[in-house]
C-alpha cells in the first residue's frame, strides 16, 4: 500500500478541513494555492477548498471517515 499525506485546513468559518493525497507534491501544491489564494483573492470557503482539493487530485476526507 502506497503512502498517503494529509492537508488539514481552518476555513474562513472556523470549519476545519481534511483533504488526502496519494502524492507529497500534489499536497504541497494545493497547500500553497490554498496560502496564496487566501493572500490574494480573500478568505478560502468549503467550496474552495473543494475546488482546489480536486484541481490537486486530492480526496476530501469527511468527519467520521476512515483516513487510512
Amino acid at each position: 500500500m502506497s503512502e498517503l499525506y494529509y492537508a488539514t485546513y481552518t476555513l474562513h468559518e472556523g470549519e476545519q478541513m481534511v483533504a488526502r493525497f496519494a502524492d507529497i507534491n500534489k499536497r504541497d501544491g494545493f497547500e500553497i494555492s490554498l496560502g496564496m489564494y487566501r493572500a490574494n483573492l480573500g478568505p478560502v470557503t468549503r467550496d474552495v477548498f473543494m475546488q482546489y482539493a480536486e484541481r490537486f487530485e486530492g480526496d476530501v476526507v469527511l468527519e467520521g471517515e476512515n483516513s487510512k
